[in-house]
């Protein structure tokens, strides 16, 4: 089963499948493949959010990568397995 933007591209990428679907995890989440784009860096300012989301998200996302975060909080994870 495909839960994670990674695990979805890197199929594509070993060319193991020509098309991805994600519908358990879209019925989960709705914002899947918005979350996917914003993990590799692909949403710019929200743009394509739904409008009540993409305000806040793109203030919330300024703020965090000023202060040099990220939205996924991943370099906690990274720092801890430094």
């Amino acid at each position: 089963m495909i839960r994670t933007p990674e695990f979805a591209e890197r199929i594509l990428q070993d060319d193991r499948a020509d098309l991805i679907f994600i519908a358990r995890q879209m019925l989960f989440n709705p914002f899947w493949a918005l979350h996917a784009a914003e993990h590799f860096g692909l949403t710019g300012e929200f743009e394509n959010w739904p409008e009540q989301y993409g305000w806040w998200l793109a203030k919330w996302g300024g703020a965090l990568r000023a202060k040099g975060e990220s939205l996924d909080g991943s370099e906690k994870y990274q720092e801890a397995a430094e």
